[in-house]
């Protein structure tokens, strides 16, 4: 097992929305552990992204996992992050992303 590097890593929070978390199982304890993933990620100035998938209907990430100014939102429309939003040039080269997210 490696460990992470804080200037080579990238937390990327897909779709924590108002909207979809009553649909998720655990739901409460899912935004829970997610939120202590992000608060070692700010401790630790790790880049972060969110992604929110048509955020004018099913609303924007949840408080307890609020965005920040300087960290990143990306509106989608589609499942794949990637061709719609540019995401993966919007990460660093050769960094190892850890994925936390909802659907």
């Amino acid at each position: 097992m490696s460990i992470l590097s804080s200037c080579r890593t990238h937390l990327l929070l897909i779709d924590f929305q108002a909207r979809l978390m009553p649909a998720i199982h655990d739901g409460t304890e899912v935004t829970a552990r997610a939120s202590k993933l992000l608060r070692g990620a700010r401790l630790m100035d790790v880049p972060r992204s969110y992604t929110e998938q048509i955020p004018e209907k099913l609303g924007h990430t949840v408080p307890d996992l609020a965005p920040q100014p300087g960290e990143e939102v990306l509106a989608k429309s589609r499942f794949d992050a990637c061709p719609e939003t540019g995401l993966a040039t919007r990460i660093a080269p050769g960094s190892r992303i850890v994925v936390a997210g909802c659907e």
